[in-house]
């Protein structure tokens, strides 16, 4: 983005959180890991570059419930997530 810098920390806004089980990757952004909770997790990311810079982004997780397997044999995914892809633009 013009004006900033790179790279970018990421971080989770004091105050919010995400899902059981996730985390944020600092040096990405990613968020990876199983969530271990169903639900809706409302959350911020902050972005900050290395003078200070910082914009943040509100986002929503919605963790599905576990599904039950109609047969014995079939693997169950623990949580299913629903999420819209999104990035932080610091313009």
């Amino acid at each position: 983005a013009a004006g900033t810098l790179a790279p970018f920390t990421f971080t989770v806004k004091p105050g919010t959180s995400l899902p059981p089980g996730l985390a944020l990757d600092p040096a990405t952004g990613d968020v990876t890991g199983s969530p271990t909770a169903a639900g809706d997790f409302a959350f911020t990311v902050v972005a900050t570059d290395p003078v200070g810079n910082a914009a943040e982004r509100a986002f929503t997780i919605h963790v599905n419930p576990a599904m039950s397997s109609p047969r014995r044999d079939a693997a169950v995914l623990p949580y299913e997530i629903v999420r819209e892809a999104a990035a932080i633009d610091l313009r």
